[in-house]
């Protein structure tokens, strides 16, 4: 398969992801256990974000500012089991616009306080490195409210690239401790990252690693709106990208849920 046909084809794919979760259940299968409501919706989030740099996974791809709009869908499969669709694009703004285009589909399952959620992540970005790439993820969250005074809400999180020449693993975890003060709630999330030699296409390194702190605060304006801010400080091993081994990263946005 080509380089051409490949985007098109994750295109294909996410589509058909989209309109399974918008057609709903057949009449046929009414009664499936997979569908156990008569009427399953649709539900999802529309956002606009604009970021100072770009920063993925621990690496500044841009150190001016993006706009980056998303949208994330989930379609109820059985009782604790969603479909999931994801769309984010970013865009550079100084000087020759560029653009990074990433796809996910997956799973959502809820068992008690566990989450889990494999699923396929695609990214295309024809004006950048790594122009290419297609990863089998999976992330395990853990909700401890109630357990201790404040609640962590741990996770880790895993992404294998698919690609027999720019093969790498990537590792996450985290936690990220709130505080819900009326409208507003207030989180401060820390990770760690770790990412095998190939994941991020550097072939003179071995591996990559950075941890992260910040501040971040969702304020909700209605059931339906709400505006969203953070500020996040990197620490790395390596600069690549970066240019150096510590930077800020800034985002602000609002988002639309329905």
């Amino acid at each position: 398969m080509n380089k051409t046909s490949k985007p098109l084809l994750v295109a294909v794919l996410v589509a058909f992801t989209c309109t399974v979760a918008y057609a709903g259940p057949s009449a046929s299968n009414t009664n499936s256990t997979l569908n156990p409501s008569s009427s399953p919706s649709l539900t999802g989030a529309l956002e606009v974000s604009a970021i100072s740099n770009y920063t993925y996974h621990g690496i500044k791809l841009d150190s001016n500012p993006v706009i980056s709009p998303s949208l994330n869908l989930a379609y109820p499969l059985f009782t604790g089991g969603s479909l999931t669709a994801g769309f984010t694009q970013v865009i550079g703004t100084q000087g020759a616009p560029w653009y990074r285009t990433q796809y996910n589909a997956g799973l959502a399952l809820q068992a008690g306080r566990v989450a889990v959620s494999p699923g396929v992540e695609v990214i295309t970005s024809p004006d950048r490195v790594s122009r290419y790439s297609t990863a089998v993820t999976g992330k395990v969250e853990l909700d401890d409210t109630g357990w201790t005074p404040v609640a962590l809400h741990p996770y880790v999180y895993v992404s294998s690239k698919v690609d027999p020449v720019k093969a790498g693993t990537f590792y996450e975890a985290g936690v990220a401790p709130a505080k819900n003060l009326g409208a507003l709630t207030v989180s401060l999330p820390v990770t760690l990252g770790v990412g095998s030699q190939g994941y991020f296409e550097t072939d003179k390194e071995t591996h990559y690693a950075f941890t992260s702190v910040g501040v971040a605060g969702v304020y909700t304006v209605t059931p339906a709106l709400s505006l969203k801010g953070s500020v996040t400080g990197f620490s790395t091993d390596r600069k690549l990208g970066n240019g150096k081994k510590d930077f800020l990263t800034f985002q602000g946005g609002v988002a639309v849920s329905f």
